[in-house]
């Protein structure tokens, strides 16, 4: 799912702090700075971060892995998707042929598209550049390549939910317009325009678009996250569901070079870039919008704008601001998507309010803690297997598990435990409001649902939902015996441009169900998702000791400590205490319930325990999960795809061995004899080859492969 962060979200990064830091400081601020982000790295951070403060930059660093696999280091040239962060790049060419006259920014579409629809035709391009035209966020066009359909699938497809210029709503649609309206005038394509009137001029000179990086070299650019479809920057396609809405390519270096750019008035004159500069509407959380750059006002009274960009189908995520009026600016980019924090929120996000405590707040003592200078100690997923199950006291629940980063997670679950950490009054107030609409709707009754939700269509849609998910659920399942709210945290979904969800669980006789009710910034019901996991916040924890853990809440500043001890019992059970940012310590027995905690990825046991500790580790933990598949999910396709990965990496030893268990786990497997058959043949040992394509081709004699590698390698 391709996901961005609306300049909604910026409105958060701009209320933390309340006085400046005082210059003669810098250098212990830049030791604070460093501090900060090396703990953050400790728990997962991976990106570069570029801080400049009273005209110098204090800070400009990489942290973790650009690629893991080839053991290769993020810093400030390593090149990240920007995603959102692009429109005002397309803000900025826009307003550079409105200052050579070549268009008005009042003039109506239909002076540059043929055969608008009527409910259209009143939509003019500052509109675009505003988010006012009405048009609803889509992503129709994310397959096409051809500019003309594109245009014509916009404004034929695209819903208007809203009157031309009559209110804000976020959409990218109209980035993709703009872009088509910038090809059609300048007669160039967008990518060439872009680079000659605002990326040259910044002193930008590489190749920045996707479907344009062919000539780059992998050591220049982050690589994409796992599961993403692409596998590399490089395999984006350049098709206009990314042209002017998101599809550039840049460093925090190169940030900061366009913001010096767009202040210095290289890009445009002074004249036009305070008019892009200039609030033009407030947005629905009263937030002031330019054109193409979100403008806010902190607690300070002081101006900032700029943007941010998040893609979770690549993993990349970019938070860009300036503090024009206090001479600060804050560029952070990560390729580490999932902060083992907050469900939906994104590193940038985590990482940017932080340095601003830091920048703007001088009583700030978050980096003299001495838990910032613990020295962590590594730990294997296998000696921290006993910590694992659900913890309780009373009503009270934590679930303790190990993810597939082998990390160990603690993640508070339900009301109760909400409360112990902390959680917001909204939040709380969040979790009561949806326990008695659920209750309410489960019984077909509505009113509480239409009272919260964010407008009358917003209510028929999600009443339709509702009811088909009751139905279905009890035709199959029966009346459910309890709705269990399971807490609050925050979450972008591009459904419903939701800011928080509100995760919930329905018991059954015979199973569960998990599911998640939506509301925006202002509080109200977007809509019903499905999900995964039953975890709003997970926590991930480094150790300091055998049975001592540090987790951090970076976006409350918190550390929390967590100890495990001896069951009082006397058996083989642990217990846990945990401690929230020196609050009173909760203590905690595991009930052993581990058919609860989500399954872990063999395959990624396998293939991690293979590169740190050697082959014969793995093959041991391979015999040992037969007993533990209460834990782990063993996929035929998640180890045969890691042997691949193994191979195309000239680890053939490696890839024979994953493939060898691979064969072990699915005896009856054809394509697995097939696949060990070709780690065989690609070491060069043809016999070992011959035997298992001969293997693969007696379970399957259709394998046509396994006889026309057998007679290869036969000759």
């Amino acid at each position: 799912m391709k996901k961005h962060i609306t300049p909604v979200l910026l409105v958060i990064f701009f209320l933390f702090c309340n006085n400046v830091y005082s210059n003669n400081g810098s250098r212990q601020l830049e030791e604070k700075l460093g501090n900060f982000l090396q703990w953050e790295e400790k728990f997962g951070f991976s990106g570069a971060v570029l801080v400049v403060k009273d005209g110098e930059i204090i800070l400009s660093k990489g942290y973790g892995y650009s690629n893991k696999g080839m053991v290769l280091y993020n810093t400030p040239q390593t090149l990240f998707y920007i995603g959102s962060v692009s429109k005002p790049i397309t803000a900025l060419g826009i307003m550079k042929l409105a200052e050579e006259e070549r268009i008005n920014i009042y003039d109506p579409i239909t002076k540059y598209f043929k055969d608008v629809p009527e409910d259209k035709a009143g939509i003019n391009v500052q509109m675009l550049l505003t988010h006012t035209s009405g048009f609803e966020d889509t992503y129709s066009v994310d397959n096409i390549s051809d500019r003309s359909l594109a245009i014509k699938t916009i404004l034929n497809e695209t819903p208007i939910i809203g009157a031309p210029g009559e209110k804000y709503n976020y959409s990218g649609d109209n980035y993709t317009l703009l872009a088509a309206i910038i090809e059609i005038v300048s007669g160039e394509r967008y990518e060439a325009f872009i680079t000659d009137n605002v990326l040259k001029p910044s002193g930008i000179d590489h190749l920045s678009f996707s479907g344009h990086l062919a000539d780059l070299n992998i050591e220049e650019f982050a690589s994409t996250s796992e599961n993403s479809p692409y596998k590399s920057l490089k395999n984006i396609p350049a098709t206009w569901g990314r042209k002017g809405r998101a599809g550039i390519i840049l460093s925090v270096e190169d940030l900061y070079k366009l913001d010096k750019a767009i202040t210095e008035n290289k890009i445009l004159s002074a004249v036009s870039i305070a008019n892009v500069l200039s609030p033009k509407l407030k947005n629905e959380v009263g937030e002031n919008y330019g054109l193409g750059f979100t403008i806010g006002v902190t607690s300070r009274d002081t101006k900032v704008f700029g943007h941010s960009g998040d893609d979770d189908g690549i993993g990349h995520n970019v938070v860009y601001l300036d503090f024009p009026e206090e001479d600060v600016k804050i560029f952070v980019a990560s390729n580490s998507s999932n902060n083992g924090l907050y469900y939906g929120s994104s590193w940038s996000e985590v990482i940017s309010p932080m340095l601003q405590r830091f920048l703007f707040k001088p009583d700030n003592n978050y980096a003299n803690d001495r838990l910032f200078y613990n020295e962590f100690i590594n730990y294997s997923s296998t000696n921290v297997e006993q910590f694992e199950g659900v913890y309780d006291a009373g009503q009270t629940q934590y679930h303790v598990w190990i993810n597939s980063e082998d990390k160990l997670i603690v993640s508070p679950v339900g009301e109760p435990a909400a409360k112990e950490i902390g959680f917001s009054a909204a939040y709380s107030e969040k979790n009561s409001l949806a326990n008695k609409i659920l209750a309410q709707t489960s019984y077909d009754h509505y009113s509480l649902l239409r009272a919260s939700s964010k407008d009358d269509a917003t209510f028929e849609k999600t009443r339709t939902v509702m009811r088909s998910v009751w139905k279905s659920l009890k035709e199959k399942y029966g009346e459910p015996e309890k709705i269990e709210v399971l807490g609050t945290a925050n979450i972008w979904s591009a459904n419903y441009q939701s800011d928080i969800a509100t995760w919930f669980k329905i018991y059954f006789k015979e199973g569960t169900k998990l599911y998640r009710l939506e509301w925006d910034a202002n509080g109200k019901v977007t809509g019903l998702g499905g999900s995964r996991l039953p975890y709003p916040v997970m926590y991930t924890l480094n150790a300091i000791a055998k049975k001592e853990f540090i987790g951090f809440d970076a976006a409350n500043g918190k550390t929390i400590a967590v100890n495990f001890l001896a069951s009082d019992k006397g058996d083989n059970r642990s217990m846990m205490e945990i401690n929230f940012g020196n609050k009173k310590t909760v203590q905690l027995s595991n009930s052993g319930k581990v058919e609860l905690l989500p399954k872990r990825s063999a395959a990624k046991l396998f293939y991690n325990t293979i590169l740190s500790e050697g082959i014969n580790a793995a093959m041991i933990q391979a015999k040992e999960i037969e007993n533990k598949l209460n834990r782990f999910n063993v996929s035929e396709d998640e180890i045969n795809s890691a042997g691949y990965k193994l191979l195309k990496s000239d680890k053939f030893d490696e890839a024979i061995a994953m493939f060898t268990i691979l064969v072990e786990a699915f005896p009856e497997s054809a394509n697995a004899f097939d696949s060990l058959g070709e780690g065989y043949m690609k070491a060069g040992n043809n016999p070992e080859a011959i035997r298992n394509y001969k293997k693969s081709l007696e379970l399957d004699p259709k394998n046509e492969n396994a006889k026309k590698m057998i007679e290869k390698l036969s000759e």
